[in-house]
Protein backbone atom coordinates (compact mmCIF):
# COMPACT_ATOMS: atom_id res chain seq x y z
CA UNK A 1 0.00 0.00 0.00
CA UNK A 2 1.26 3.76 -0.31
CA UNK A 3 2.28 4.97 2.70
CA UNK A 4 1.82 8.73 2.21
CA UNK A 5 4.91 8.97 5.16
CA UNK A 6 7.15 7.83 2.99
CA UNK A 7 10.25 10.17 3.46
CA UNK A 8 12.06 8.71 0.55
CA UNK A 9 12.30 8.17 -2.62
CA UNK A 10 12.48 4.05 -2.71
CA UNK A 11 9.41 3.55 -0.23
CA UNK A 12 7.43 6.00 -2.40
CA UNK A 13 8.22 3.53 -5.72
CA UNK A 14 7.45 0.57 -3.76
CA UNK A 15 4.10 2.14 -2.66
CA UNK A 16 3.47 2.97 -6.03
CA UNK A 17 4.10 -0.71 -7.23
CA UNK A 18 1.87 -1.76 -4.75
CA UNK A 19 -1.62 -0.54 -5.20
CA UNK A 20 -3.66 -2.60 -7.59
CA UNK A 21 -5.80 0.71 -8.87
CA UNK A 22 -3.67 2.63 -10.26
CA UNK A 23 -0.97 2.79 -13.03
CA UNK A 24 1.69 5.30 -13.98
CA UNK A 25 0.85 7.36 -16.68
CA UNK A 26 3.65 7.20 -19.18
CA UNK A 27 2.69 9.45 -21.89
CA UNK A 28 1.68 13.11 -22.43
CA UNK A 29 -2.03 13.86 -22.13
CA UNK A 30 -3.37 15.28 -25.13
CA UNK A 31 -4.56 18.87 -25.38
CA UNK A 32 -8.65 18.48 -24.56
CA UNK A 33 -9.36 19.78 -28.00
CA UNK A 34 -8.96 15.98 -28.66
CA UNK A 35 -10.85 14.33 -25.70
CA UNK A 36 -14.40 13.34 -26.76
CA UNK A 37 -16.58 10.99 -24.23
CA UNK A 38 -16.45 6.82 -24.19
CA UNK A 39 -19.58 5.91 -25.60
CA UNK A 40 -19.96 3.49 -22.75
CA UNK A 41 -20.45 5.30 -19.18
CA UNK A 42 -21.96 2.10 -17.59
CA UNK A 43 -18.58 0.92 -16.03
CA UNK A 44 -18.40 3.97 -13.53
CA UNK A 45 -20.27 6.76 -12.03
CA UNK A 46 -17.42 9.27 -13.28
CA UNK A 47 -17.62 10.45 -16.74
CA UNK A 48 -14.94 8.52 -18.65
CA UNK A 49 -12.98 9.62 -21.93
CA UNK A 50 -10.73 8.51 -24.71
CA UNK A 51 -8.16 10.10 -26.37
CA UNK A 52 -7.28 10.58 -30.12
CA UNK A 53 -4.00 10.69 -31.25
CA UNK A 54 -3.75 14.11 -32.98
CA UNK A 55 -2.37 13.56 -36.88
CA UNK A 56 1.19 14.84 -37.15
CA UNK A 57 1.16 17.47 -40.23
CA UNK A 58 -2.63 17.31 -40.79
CA UNK A 59 -4.33 21.27 -41.13
CA UNK A 60 -6.09 22.49 -38.16
CA UNK A 61 -9.92 22.35 -38.00
CA UNK A 62 -11.31 25.91 -39.62
CA UNK A 63 -15.02 26.69 -38.16
CA UNK A 64 -16.38 29.55 -41.33
CA UNK A 65 -16.69 32.70 -39.54
CA UNK A 66 -19.48 35.46 -40.16
CA UNK A 67 -17.40 37.81 -42.12
CA UNK A 68 -16.71 34.82 -44.59
CA UNK A 69 -20.61 33.71 -44.72
CA UNK A 70 -21.16 37.70 -45.53
CA UNK A 71 -18.74 38.03 -48.16
CA UNK A 72 -20.30 34.57 -49.83
CA UNK A 73 -23.76 36.36 -49.58
CA UNK A 74 -22.30 39.43 -51.57
CA UNK A 75 -20.52 37.34 -54.26
CA UNK A 76 -24.07 35.26 -54.92
CA UNK A 77 -26.39 38.58 -54.92
CA UNK A 78 -23.62 40.29 -57.48
CA UNK A 79 -23.65 36.90 -59.31
CA UNK A 80 -27.51 37.06 -59.28
CA UNK A 81 -27.84 40.45 -60.50
CA UNK A 82 -25.57 39.86 -63.43
CA UNK A 83 -27.59 37.32 -64.50
CA UNK A 84 -30.63 39.16 -64.44
CA UNK A 85 -28.97 42.54 -66.33
CA UNK A 86 -27.93 40.00 -69.12
CA UNK A 87 -31.43 38.47 -69.64
CA UNK A 88 -32.84 42.16 -69.44
CA UNK A 89 -29.98 43.41 -72.43
CA UNK A 90 -30.86 40.51 -74.23
CA UNK A 91 -34.74 40.86 -74.03
CA UNK A 92 -34.64 44.34 -74.88
CA UNK A 93 -32.31 44.10 -78.03
CA UNK A 94 -34.91 41.36 -79.77
CA UNK A 95 -37.58 43.53 -79.07
CA UNK A 96 -35.49 46.37 -80.64
CA UNK A 97 -34.61 44.29 -83.42
CA UNK A 98 -38.30 43.34 -83.88
CA UNK A 99 -40.16 46.56 -83.33
CA UNK A 100 -42.12 48.16 -85.85
CA UNK A 101 -40.41 51.67 -85.49
CA UNK A 102 -38.55 52.89 -88.81
CA UNK A 103 -34.80 51.78 -88.77
CA UNK A 104 -32.29 53.85 -89.94
CA UNK A 105 -31.57 52.20 -92.88
CA UNK A 106 -35.30 52.35 -93.59
CA UNK A 107 -35.18 55.79 -93.22
CA UNK A 108 -32.52 56.43 -95.70
CA UNK A 109 -31.95 53.99 -98.54
CA UNK A 110 -28.27 54.74 -99.06
CA UNK A 111 -26.25 52.75 -95.84
CA UNK A 112 -22.72 53.51 -95.81
CA UNK A 113 -19.82 53.51 -93.66
CA UNK A 114 -17.25 56.71 -94.87
CA UNK A 115 -18.45 59.75 -96.77
CA UNK A 116 -16.24 58.96 -99.37
CA UNK A 117 -18.76 55.47 -99.85
CA UNK A 118 -21.79 57.75 -100.03
CA UNK A 119 -20.64 60.41 -102.42
CA UNK A 120 -19.66 57.01 -104.90
CA UNK A 121 -23.25 55.52 -104.53
CA UNK A 122 -24.45 58.80 -105.00
CA UNK A 123 -22.34 59.70 -107.93
CA UNK A 124 -22.90 56.35 -109.17
CA UNK A 125 -26.92 56.61 -109.11
CA UNK A 126 -26.92 60.26 -110.25
CA UNK A 127 -24.81 60.39 -113.54
CA UNK A 128 -26.97 58.09 -116.04
CA UNK A 129 -29.66 61.00 -115.56
CA UNK A 130 -27.09 63.91 -116.70
CA UNK A 131 -26.61 64.81 -120.50
CA UNK A 132 -24.44 67.14 -122.18
CA UNK A 133 -25.98 70.01 -123.80
CA UNK A 134 -24.41 72.07 -126.97
CA UNK A 135 -26.35 74.73 -128.37
CA UNK A 136 -25.16 75.44 -132.01
CA UNK A 137 -25.21 79.30 -132.19
CA UNK A 138 -24.42 81.85 -135.78
CA UNK A 139 -21.17 82.39 -135.16
CA UNK A 140 -20.54 80.18 -131.55
CA UNK A 141 -21.40 76.97 -129.53
CA UNK A 142 -22.74 77.20 -125.99
CA UNK A 143 -21.67 74.00 -123.61
CA UNK A 144 -24.08 73.06 -120.68
CA UNK A 145 -25.60 70.37 -118.64
CA UNK A 146 -29.26 68.51 -118.52
CA UNK A 147 -31.00 66.61 -116.52
CA UNK A 148 -33.47 63.65 -117.58
CA UNK A 149 -36.51 63.95 -115.63
CA UNK A 150 -39.11 61.51 -117.44
CA UNK A 151 -37.87 58.60 -119.13
CA UNK A 152 -39.91 59.69 -121.90
CA UNK A 153 -37.00 61.74 -123.01
CA UNK A 154 -37.54 65.34 -121.16
CA UNK A 155 -34.79 67.33 -119.71
CA UNK A 156 -34.17 70.11 -118.11
CA UNK A 157 -31.52 72.89 -118.32
CA UNK A 158 -30.81 76.66 -117.96
CA UNK A 159 -33.17 78.46 -120.21
CA UNK A 160 -29.50 80.67 -120.70
CA UNK A 161 -28.26 77.64 -122.14
CA UNK A 162 -30.90 76.90 -125.13
CA UNK A 163 -31.50 80.60 -125.22
CA UNK A 164 -30.08 81.74 -128.52
CA UNK A 165 -29.22 78.29 -130.07
CA UNK A 166 -30.62 77.91 -133.45
CA UNK A 167 -30.33 73.76 -133.02
CA UNK A 168 -29.59 71.70 -129.76
CA UNK A 169 -27.19 68.39 -129.78
CA UNK A 170 -28.23 66.37 -126.85
CA UNK A 171 -24.87 63.56 -125.91
CA UNK A 172 -26.67 60.99 -124.01
CA UNK A 173 -25.06 59.00 -121.12
CA UNK A 174 -24.63 56.20 -123.26
CA UNK A 175 -22.69 58.34 -125.74
CA UNK A 176 -24.99 58.73 -128.21
CA UNK A 177 -25.53 62.36 -129.58
CA UNK A 178 -29.62 63.53 -130.80
CA UNK A 179 -31.14 66.39 -131.45
CA UNK A 180 -33.13 68.21 -128.76
CA UNK A 181 -36.94 69.86 -129.46
CA UNK A 182 -37.54 72.94 -126.88
CA UNK A 183 -40.80 72.32 -125.05
CA UNK A 184 -41.02 75.11 -123.44
CA UNK A 185 -38.91 78.11 -120.59
CA UNK A 186 -39.70 79.90 -117.71
CA UNK A 187 -37.06 83.06 -118.08
CA UNK A 188 -38.21 84.23 -114.84
CA UNK A 189 -36.69 80.79 -113.33
CA UNK A 190 -34.18 80.48 -115.75
CA UNK A 191 -35.46 77.40 -116.65
CA UNK A 192 -36.46 75.09 -119.78
CA UNK A 193 -37.14 71.62 -120.98
CA UNK A 194 -36.31 69.88 -124.34
CA UNK A 195 -37.51 66.65 -125.57
CA UNK A 196 -35.27 63.59 -127.33
CA UNK A 197 -36.49 60.70 -129.18
CA UNK A 198 -34.84 57.37 -128.01
CA UNK A 199 -35.52 53.74 -128.65
CA UNK A 200 -35.46 52.74 -125.04
CA UNK A 201 -36.64 54.71 -121.84
CA UNK A 202 -33.80 56.80 -120.28
CA UNK A 203 -32.78 57.22 -116.09
CA UNK A 204 -34.17 59.80 -114.50
CA UNK A 205 -33.57 61.32 -111.31
CA UNK A 206 -35.09 61.43 -108.80
CA UNK A 207 -36.55 64.83 -107.43
CA UNK A 208 -36.08 66.28 -103.63
CA UNK A 209 -37.88 68.85 -101.31
CA UNK A 210 -35.58 71.75 -101.92
CA UNK A 211 -37.69 73.52 -98.96
CA UNK A 212 -36.20 70.99 -96.59
CA UNK A 213 -32.53 71.87 -97.20
CA UNK A 214 -30.68 73.02 -94.33
CA UNK A 215 -27.53 74.90 -94.10
CA UNK A 216 -24.44 73.00 -93.86
CA UNK A 217 -25.77 69.63 -95.44
CA UNK A 218 -23.79 67.73 -97.79
CA UNK A 219 -24.16 68.47 -101.63
CA UNK A 220 -22.71 67.50 -105.20
CA UNK A 221 -22.82 69.34 -107.92
CA UNK A 222 -22.43 67.13 -111.24
CA UNK A 223 -22.44 68.46 -114.49
CA UNK A 224 -20.19 69.47 -117.61
CA UNK A 225 -17.95 72.16 -116.72
CA UNK A 226 -15.70 73.61 -119.70
CA UNK A 227 -16.88 70.71 -121.70
CA UNK A 228 -15.48 68.22 -119.51
CA UNK A 229 -18.25 65.33 -119.22
CA UNK A 230 -20.09 64.87 -116.02
CA UNK A 231 -17.82 66.00 -113.35
CA UNK A 232 -18.44 66.09 -109.89
CA UNK A 233 -17.82 68.70 -107.01
CA UNK A 234 -18.75 68.36 -103.83
CA UNK A 235 -19.56 71.10 -100.26
CA UNK A 236 -22.14 71.93 -98.36
CA UNK A 237 -25.37 74.38 -98.70
CA UNK A 238 -24.22 77.21 -97.52
CA UNK A 239 -27.64 79.68 -97.70
CA UNK A 240 -30.75 79.15 -99.03
CA UNK A 241 -33.48 81.44 -100.16
CA UNK A 242 -30.83 83.69 -101.64
CA UNK A 243 -32.21 86.71 -104.41
CA UNK A 244 -29.37 87.00 -106.92
CA UNK A 245 -29.53 88.96 -110.27
CA UNK A 246 -28.17 86.97 -113.25
CA UNK A 247 -28.25 89.76 -115.85
CA UNK A 248 -30.66 90.03 -118.96
CA UNK A 249 -33.40 91.57 -116.31
CA UNK A 250 -33.42 88.23 -114.34
CA UNK A 251 -33.71 87.53 -111.22
CA UNK A 252 -33.49 84.51 -109.12
CA UNK A 253 -35.86 84.04 -105.99
CA UNK A 254 -35.61 81.21 -103.20
CA UNK A 255 -31.90 80.57 -104.71
CA UNK A 256 -29.99 77.70 -102.82
CA UNK A 257 -26.09 78.91 -102.37
CA UNK A 258 -23.07 76.23 -101.97
CA UNK A 259 -19.86 76.34 -101.81
CA UNK A 260 -19.31 72.88 -104.30
CA UNK A 261 -17.63 74.07 -106.89
CA UNK A 262 -19.82 75.53 -110.07
CA UNK A 263 -17.97 76.95 -113.52
CA UNK A 264 -19.04 77.33 -116.73
CA UNK A 265 -21.14 73.91 -118.11
CA UNK A 266 -22.28 73.38 -115.07
CA UNK A 267 -25.05 75.50 -116.02
CA UNK A 268 -28.16 72.97 -116.58
CA UNK A 269 -26.36 70.17 -114.00
CA UNK A 270 -27.65 69.05 -111.40
CA UNK A 271 -27.39 69.68 -107.24
CA UNK A 272 -28.11 66.49 -105.17
CA UNK A 273 -28.66 65.80 -101.65
CA UNK A 274 -26.41 62.77 -100.28
CA UNK A 275 -29.58 60.25 -100.93
CA UNK A 276 -29.06 61.15 -105.09
CA UNK A 277 -31.93 63.59 -104.97
CA UNK A 278 -32.17 67.04 -107.26
CA UNK A 279 -32.16 69.84 -104.92
CA UNK A 280 -31.06 72.13 -107.77
CA UNK A 281 -29.88 73.29 -111.09
CA UNK A 282 -26.87 74.78 -110.89
CA UNK A 283 -26.91 78.55 -112.36
CA UNK A 284 -24.50 80.61 -111.70
CA UNK A 285 -21.18 81.66 -109.84
CA UNK A 286 -20.94 85.04 -107.92
CA UNK A 287 -18.38 87.29 -109.98
CA UNK A 288 -15.91 89.40 -107.64
CA UNK A 289 -16.49 92.71 -108.61
CA UNK A 290 -12.70 93.72 -107.62
CA UNK A 291 -10.97 91.08 -110.33
CA UNK A 292 -14.28 90.53 -112.18
CA UNK A 293 -13.89 87.01 -111.95
CA UNK A 294 -15.61 84.02 -110.33
CA UNK A 295 -15.62 84.52 -106.86
CA UNK A 296 -14.66 80.82 -105.47
CA UNK A 297 -17.53 79.00 -103.46
CA UNK A 298 -19.93 80.88 -104.09
CA UNK A 299 -22.80 79.35 -106.61
CA UNK A 300 -26.32 79.25 -106.87
CA UNK A 301 -28.74 77.20 -107.88
CA UNK A 302 -32.43 76.75 -108.89
CA UNK A 303 -34.38 75.38 -106.12
CA UNK A 304 -35.91 71.75 -107.18
CA UNK A 305 -39.35 73.04 -106.20
CA UNK A 306 -39.34 74.84 -109.39
CA UNK A 307 -38.53 72.17 -111.67
CA UNK A 308 -41.83 70.26 -110.49
CA UNK A 309 -43.71 73.81 -111.11
CA UNK A 310 -42.65 73.67 -114.75
CA UNK A 311 -43.01 69.49 -115.36
CA UNK A 312 -46.58 70.23 -113.92
CA UNK A 313 -46.86 72.58 -116.54
CA UNK A 314 -45.25 71.35 -119.74
CA UNK A 315 -45.04 67.57 -118.97
CA UNK A 316 -47.88 65.48 -120.98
Amino acid sequence: MYDPNARNENDFDNALSESPERTKITEPTPSLQHRVPYPDRSQSSWPLYYYEQPTLGAPPRTVPTRQGSVLNAVLLTLLCATIFGAILFGAGWVFGRNSTIPSQEALHPIAVTTMGQAREMVVNKVQPSIVQITGQQTTSNSVGTGVIIDKRGYIVTNNHVIRSAITIRVQLPNGKTVPGEIIGSEPDYDLAIIKVETTSPLTAIMLGDSSQLHVGQDVLAIGNPLGISRTVTSGIVSAVNRTISEGHGTTLHGAVQTDAPINPGNSGGALVDMQGNLVGIPTLTAINPEFNTPANGMGFAVPSNKVKEIMEKYLP
